[in-house]
Parts: C-alpha cells; sequence; structure tokens
C-alpha cells in the first residue's frame, strides 16, 4: 500500500505498530518496494535485510541504517553490465559490516579491498570491467585469506570488453569457482579460451564456465570447447545442480547435436555441456 500511495506519518505509523520485534525475521527489498522500504527501515526493529535490486537507476543508499543486519546485498544491473558507472564502493563503505553473506554486483579494485572486513561472507559474485579487470583480480587474490566462509566465487567477464592480457592474476582456489564469459560468438573463441586459461585457480578445476548472451552454432561450440581444453582449462563434472560448459537454451544446436557436444567436453575434462535458461546463466546457482 505504501509503494502505490505517496507516504505520510500517519501510514507509516500505523503500519510499524504492526511489525513485531523478532530480531530473526527477515525484510526482502526489490525494485517494486524500494520506496516503502526506504520510509520504513528507519522506523522498525533491527531486522535481517535481503536487498535485490534490478534496475540501473535504484537508489540504493538511502536503505542503509545501522542498526538492521544486511545479510544479502543483490545488485543485478551492476553485475550483469559493468562498467564505471556501475561501481558499488559507495554503497558498500556505508554498509554496517558484521553480517553480510552473498554479495553480488561490481567493485573497483579498493572497494574489493573492502571485502576482508566482511568475515561471514560465504557467496562472492562480481564482474569486471576493462578499466579495473586488473585492480579487482589482485584485489580478490588479497583477500581471499580473510575469508575464512567464503565458498563460492563467480566473476563475470564481458569477454568483448575487456583485453585478455588484462586478466593477469589467478582466482583463489575457492570450493566453488564459476567464471561467467558474456557475449561470446564466433570472433571470441580465442579471447574466451586465453582468459579462462589466465583465471584459472592453480590447484581446482573450474564448477563451471556460463556462456550468457553466446548465440553460437554446434560447430562454433565444438571449435570453443577444443580452445578450451587446448589451453589445458579443466572444469567439474556436470550434474543436475550445474558444472560443466554451460550454453544458452536457445543456441541454435539439435538435440543430437547437443549430445555430441557434451560426450566432447567429458572427454576433453570440461565436464560436459549443458543448455540452461539465459537467466540461470546469470543466477547464481
Amino acid at each position: 500500500m505504501l509503494e502505490d500511495t505517496e507516504v505520510n506519518r500517519t501510514a507509516l505509523d500505523c503500519v510499524v505498530r504492526h511489525i513485531t520485534s523478532d530480531e530473526w525475521e527477515e525484510v526482502t527489498i526489490t525494485d517494486s518496494t524500494i520506496t516503502s522500504a526506504r520510509a520504513l527501515l528507519p522506523l522498525i526493529p533491527s531486522k535481517d535485510v535481503l536487498i535485490q535490486l534490478s534496475r540501473k537507476e535504484s537508489d540504493v543508499q538511502g536503505l542503509i541504517f545501522e542498526h538492521h543486519r544486511y545479510t544479502r546485498l543483490y545488485l543485478h544491473h551492476q553485475y550483469r553490465h559493468p562498467d564505471q558507472a556501475t561501481l558499488c564502493d559507495s554503497l558498500l563503505r556505508a554498509m554496517p559490516r558484521r553480517h553480510l553473506e552473498s554479495f553480488t554486483g561490481h567493485l573497483s579494485g579498493a572497494g574489493t579491498q573492502l571485502l576482508q572486513e566482511w568475515r561471514c561472507l560465504g557467496w562472492l559474485s562480481l564482474a569486471v570491467c576493462d578499466q579495473d579487470v586488473q585492480e579487482v583480480l589482485a584485489a580478490i587474490s588479497a583477500v581471499h585469506a580473510s575469508l575464512p566462509r567464503l565458498r563460492r566465487l563467480y566473476l563475470h567477464v564481458p569477454v568483448g570488453a575487456v583485453r585478455t592480457h588484462a586478466c593477469t592474476t589467478q582466482l583463489p582456489d575457492c570450493p566453488v569457482v564459476v567464471l561467467v564469459l558474456s557475449g561470446v560468438d564466433e570472433r571470441l573463441l580465442e579471447e574466451a579460451a586465453q582468459i579462462a586459461q589466465l583465471l584459472q585457480p592453480k590447484q581446482r578445476p573450474y564448477h563451471s564456465i556460463r556462456f550468457p548472451d553466446s548465440y553460437m552454432r554446434a560447430d562454433v561450440w565444438c571449435r570453443c570447447l577444443d580452445k578450451l581444453a587446448n589451453t589445458g582449462v579443466r572444469v567439474l563434472g556436470a550434474d543436475s545442480v550445474g558444472g560443466g560448459i554451460e550454453a544458452p537454451r536457445t543456441s541454435p544446436i539439435t538435440k543430437e547435436e547437443q549430445r555430441e557436444l557434451h560426450t566432447l567436453a567429458d572427454t576433453r575434462m570440461l565436464g560436459g555441456f549443458i543448455r540452461r535458461p539465459e537467466e540461470y546463466l546469470w543466477q547464481y546457482l
């Protein structure tokens, strides 16, 4: 109701009276509830807060209040479209630093360094752009030792917009590392393979390599798999919850071609080949 009407103090007081002081209740904020959340958060008792926003213009700064516990922060636009205008550094500096368990967005190298103060962080999804990729990769490597609970690391690299030689630091050996290479086409196969090879953790294979916004024929995917394997890239076996090479379901591939690609990927130690819905490839599963 507050989201659809002009917020006034009388309406706020009425809503606040019905919000309990149960500190374990969770408040979820989305694009459609951001206005009411901005009005209510300073007035209600301490809560766990999950912020999940998709719009570029969403103002997150006005949602941060010291008495709440911000456990999960998902900034989808910043993750999918990284550039210098989508950096989340100032937001991270403003947040209470005790409870964040999961973060998705785009940080600079300096912003990534701030993550070492978030000791509860267990799930990290970062995007890089050409201007900051070297600094961000170095920062991820530096802060990893300070994050004892970090179990899942996702890195989004828009292949056509990032110089291959800038990917100079391997990703740390988290239990689950997912590389997201977006926008790959026939012209960018070499770059995609080189980036995957340069970023591969020292001790562990990737859990999966995902290719959102990459719509290629079966013969092009075959060349892509060959290039990945020939550079020494290794990926865990695919299963129902991920793993292997994950391509868009809308790629122009027949069922027989997919079976052949799966066999090829499995044989070349790339964990198999699975097609997924486009939105799945952007999720943090």
